[in-house]
């Protein structure tokens, strides 16, 4: 009769721990993290940063029933497997408002097994995504986002002879002809340290036709309250 007590007694504990960890799980895929922390942590860089239709459809979802802001895709940068699939993108985002101005976000959107989409967590940045293309000298969208041979090299020597951190190009955003070419990119920066994790940045090169090139301006991304 001990026994059989003892059994039930271990079998119970065994089925309340498993719904407690079920509950932590859900409640971690939905808490947001702080900026830069998707960089190591159980995340899987995507292959291509190309938006896909998936991707788009998934937002078109997740947007139904929101007011006042509005998400558009830009680049996919990762996905995370939990109890569902947490999807990474870089979005342009801006308010539902007569002119407003549109800036660049990382933004994590949930996918659920049962096929529910929810935006969970938004990392704003101060990066400008209101590019007027009819403007000569502006910033112009590209039509990939995939880094092109030029654009790669112009960040790297743009930070040469910097020391203590790295910057490697995840997706090419737009383009600015002029005397030289200007590209702002996202990038992964590291700090050259052992087991540093690292975190997303939004940065500006410009590049003159002698082959100089120089970091104009890094935007990072702040979580929003």
């Amino acid at each position: 009769m001990k026994k059989m007590i003892a059994v039930l007694v271990c079998l119970t504990l065994f089925v309340t721990s498993c719904i407690v960890f079920a509950a932590c799980s859900k409640q971690e895929t939905k808490k947001g993290k702080r900026a830069g922390s998707e960089i190591n942590r159980g995340w899987t860089k995507a292959d291509s940063p190309k938006i896909t239709k998936t991707v788009e459809a998934l937002f078109e979802r997740a947007m139904k029933g929101m007011d006042g802001v509005t998400f558009t895709p830009v680049a996919y940068i990762a996905f995370q497997t939990v109890s569902g699939t947490n999807h990474l993108v870089l979005c342009k985002t801006a308010p539902v408002v007569p002119d407003a101005n549109a800036t660049y976000a990382l933004v994590t959107l949930y996918e659920s097994l049962n096929g529910e989409e929810e935006i969970v967590d938004i990392k704003a940045s101060k990066a400008n995504a209101t590019h007027e293309e009819e403007i000569t000298g502006d910033f112009v969208p590209v039509d990939s986002p995939i880094v092109t041979e030029e654009a790669k090299k112009a960040l790297e020597k743009a930070y040469e002879g910097l020391t203590g951190v790295e910057y490697s190009p995840v997706a090419l955003i737009a383009k600015q002809m002029g005397t030289g070419t200007n590209y702002l990119i996202l990038c992964e920066r590291t700090v050259v340290v052992p087991d540093a994790e690292g975190e997303y940045v939004m940065v500006s090169v410009g590049s003159q036709s002698g082959g100089s090139a120089e970091i104009l301006e890094i935007y990072e991304f702040e979580a929003k309250e």
